[in-house]
């Protein structure tokens, strides 16, 4: 039956969706699969629950099809894909080249993922849903700070995921005011002095924040191109250096350079008490290929990766709210909203809002690398 995608009304801001929408998918069985408990845990854990999801995972994830998961979700697939049930067209084809941008600390090497990671759950379990989800509906808001959130940006393939992060957290303090991603990206680049590295770290860019502050984009506006060498695209302007210095923040900045569930690592709670609270939530994260499967790029729900995945990069977005889905990630249904920095054709089919993630909240427990919550004492 294929995904319906619904069109917004004529009266609908561009680029949002109303919370609550419900996504049209071929719906998996677990157990017309023929697993046992344990491989149905992994698929439920990991966020499968529909052919489009597994298709889209298998493509991008070929070494998927080695464990009985994978295996199980390819017959299951290609039976349903060759009954003519399933429609794909829904995306216009594989996903652009894009920038990540989240360094990794020298000699990192993060471990394949595991059953026994994938199966762990939260190491501090909050309680269920407030109110049952709506109607219908497949994703249920809590909260949601998108009103004071600007348009959202592309990075092109530049790797300056971490300054559009940061900028659009920033952003939501300054009302109307648009930020210099190429600011803070270019001053976290003098701070971490690895001049080799495509790409910085969320920590320098709170710094930067909090000692060079935010420049309006109008001083030293954004250009995609990417110019081999030069990463920052030279030398910020006396002007921007000058403006930057009247918007100085106050960040509060977690690191976590593990993947292995600790009940004192970055987890969930601690990002939804600042969202709770009217913090957005700059995050970096590991990357998996899976991110690249046509189902994450026109849906933009992210799945948790395949036993056996290893993560090829990192990315930093910004989170602006968080959910319940029991139908989308029924083993564990909170789930984040989260601002990408790859326009509006990432997640053109969203059921929320274009241009953003939908992330299962196990990821951050299990693959967030770093964290922070940008304030303002004095907001304009």
């Amino acid at each position: 039956m294929g995904r319906t995608i619904t069109p917004p009304s004529p009266d609908e801001e561009p680029g949002r969706r109303p919370s609550g929408l419900a996504m049209s998918t071929t719906p998996l069985d677990y157990a017309e699969l023929g697993l046992d408990d344990d491989h149905q845990r992994v698929l439920a854990k990991m966020g499968v629950t529909s052919i489009e999801d597994a298709v889209g995972l298998l493509g991008a994830e070929p070494a998927f099809t080695e464990q009985p998961e994978g295996l199980a979700l390819l017959r299951r697939s290609e039976a349903v894909l060759e009954r003519g049930d399933v429609a794909l067209a829904y995306a216009p084809g594989p996903p652009p080249d894009v920038g990540h941008g989240l360094a990794l600390p020298e000699g990192f090497r993060p471990e394949p993922v595991s059953q026994a990671l994938i199966l762990a759950d939260p190491p501090n379990a909050r309680p269920g849903p407030p109110d049952p989800p709506l109607a219908g509906s497949d994703f249920s808001l809590v909260v949601d700070l998108r009103d004071r959130s600007r348009p959202v940006r592309s990075q092109g393939t530049r790797p300056t995921c971490v300054g559009h992060a940061c900028a659009a957290a920033a952003e939501m303090f300054f009302d109307g005011l648009d930020l210099s991603p190429n600011f803070i990206f270019a001053n976290a680049k003098a701070r971490d002095q690895r001049p080799q590295v495509r790409g910085t770290w969320v920590h320098h860019a709170a710094e930067s924040l909090e000692h060079e502050g935010a420049c309006l984009e109008e001083c030293w506006p954004y250009d995609a191109t990417d110019i081999p060498g030069d990463l920052t695209h030279g030398s910020a302007p006396g002007e921007a250096i000058a403006d930057g210095l009247t918007r100085l923040s106050r960040p509060h900045v977690f690191r976590d350079l593990t993947t292995a569930p600790d009940p004192d690592d970055l987890h969930r709670d601690w990002v939804m008490e600042a969202l709770d609270e009217g913090h957005p939530v700059v995050v970096g994260v590991l990357t998996f290929p899976s991110w690249d499967s046509r189902e994450v790029w026109a849906s933009g729900k992210l799945l948790l990766p395949p036993v056996g995945s290893e993560s090829d990069t990192g990315h930093a977005m910004c989170i602006v709210g968080y959910g319940y889905s029991p139908s989308q990630y029924p083993a564990d249904p909170e789930f984040f909203l989260v601002k990408n920095s790859w326009g509006e054709r990432f997640a053109e089919a969203s059921p929320i809002a274009k241009g953003h993630a939908i992330m299962p909240a196990d990821y951050i427990d299990k693959f967030a690398m770093e964290a922070a919550v940008i304030t303002y004492d004095q907001p304009p």
